[in-house]
């Protein structure tokens, strides 16, 4: 696998899930989308920034190395196995973390696997078509 590939398209979708995850966890979804635990969520000014960055940015390395291993190139497919990753991924972490606390609800469950599943699914696209361009250049 070529670690430059890996690295940009890799960047490039992590950077995309964090500014996914902003419109829809903090802008669309905001009010269904919240713990059912009081005070578990933090505030804006409270966030630890640099490990929402981080996350984001293991994401998108995690798309981009699934996409690259499976000699991906067209968006459609890159769209579609990532939807099974984030479906997969989002699904046994809610179901683990419903089973096991009480932060969140079926409700609030169904509403992250949704949401979870669309925005790794719009990173696979991204990292699709940077990987193309990639690929392209060489």
């Amino acid at each position: 696998m070529n670690v430059k590939k890996l690295f940009v398209s890799g960047v490039a979708g992590g950077i995309t899930y964090f500014f996914l995850g902003f419109l829809f966890y903090g802008v669309w979804f905001v009010n269904d989308t919240l713990s059912s635990v009081a005070g578990v969520n933090r505030q804006m000014d409270q966030m630890i920034w640099w490990s929402l960055i981080l996350g984001s940015l293991l994401y998108g390395i995690l798309v981009a190395f699934v996409i690259g291993k499976s000699n991906i190139t067209n968006v459609v497919s890159g769209f579609a196995t990532s939807a099974v990753v984030g479906l997969l991924v989002s699904a046994s972490y809610n179901f683990t973390i419903y089973a096991n606390t009480n932060l969140v609800t079926p409700k609030i469950m169904t509403y992250d696997i949704a949401i979870s599943t669309a925005m790794v699914a719009l990173t696979g696209v991204v990292v699709t078509l940077v990987g193309k361009a990639i690929s392209k250049k060489a």
